[in-house]
C-alpha cells in the first residue's frame, strides 16, 4: 500500500487501529490534541501532524476516531480539514457519534464536494489490537468501495447498512 491516510485521535482504540494500518503497509500522517501520544506511531513510520488539517491528505481518506460529537465537529470545522479534504477526499469517522452529527456532517462535505462515511465499531481493544473490530459502514457507495482495503486491514466484518436496511425494506409484510 503507498497511499498516504490520515488519521486523527490516539486515544486507546485510535492508536492501535493506525498502528494496524502502519503494519498493512499504508503510509500515515497522525493528530492527536496530546502529541506525545503519536511518539510510538511516529517511531514505526507515521508523519506527525500539529493540527488536524495537517493530516489531511488532499483527495485522500482520512479516518477519526474521537471521543464524541462536540471533539468531532470540532475537529471537521478546523482550519484546513474540509479544505485539504477538497472534492473527492473522503472522511471515514470510525466514532460513535449520534445520527443528526452525522447527518449534518455529510451535508458539510457534500457542499465540499468531498464524502463523508459514518463507520462506528464493535469491539473490545484486545479485538481492536488483532484486527478483529465489527464495523457498521454507512453513507455514498463510492466512497464505501473506494475505503474497503482500509476497512479489511481493521476488522473482520463490515456490514454495510445501506445493503442491510434495503433488505428489511424488501422483506413482504
Amino acid at each position: 500500500m503507498s497511499e498516504m491516510i490520515g488519521f486523527i485521535g490516539l486515544g486507546n482504540m485510535g492508536q492501535a487501529m493506525a498502528s494496524n494500518l502502519l503494519k498493512a503497509g499504508y503510509t500515515l500522517v497522525v493528530y492527536n490534541r496530546t502529541l506525545s501520544k503519536a511518539k510510538a506511531l511516529t517511531a514505526n513510520g507515521a508523519r506527525p501532524a500539529h493540527q488536524p488539517g495537517e493530516a489531511v491528505p488532499k483527495g485522500g481518506i482520512v479516518i477519526t476516531m474521537v471521543a464524541n460529537d462536540q471533539a468531532l465537529e470540532e475537529i471537521v470545522m478546523s482550519r484546513g480539514f474540509l479544505e485539504n479534504l477538497g472534492p473527492g477526499g473522503i472522511h471515514l469517522s470510525m466514532s460513535t457519534v449520534s445520527p443528526e452529527t452525522s447527518r449534518k456532517l455529510a451535508q458539510l462535505h457534500a457542499q465540499h464536494g468531498s464524502f463523508y462515511l459514518a463507520a462506528p465499531v464493535f469491539g473490545r481493544l484486545e479485538a481492536d489490537a488483532a484486527q478483529q473490530l465489527w464495523i457498521c459502514l454507512s453513507g455514498p457507495q463510492i466512497a464505501k468501495e473506494r475505503v474497503q482495503p482500509v476497512l479489511k486491514s481493521l476488522g473482520q466484518g463490515i456490514f454495510d447498512l445501506y445493503a442491510v436496511l434495503c433488505r428489511f425494506d424488501a422483506v413482504p409484510e
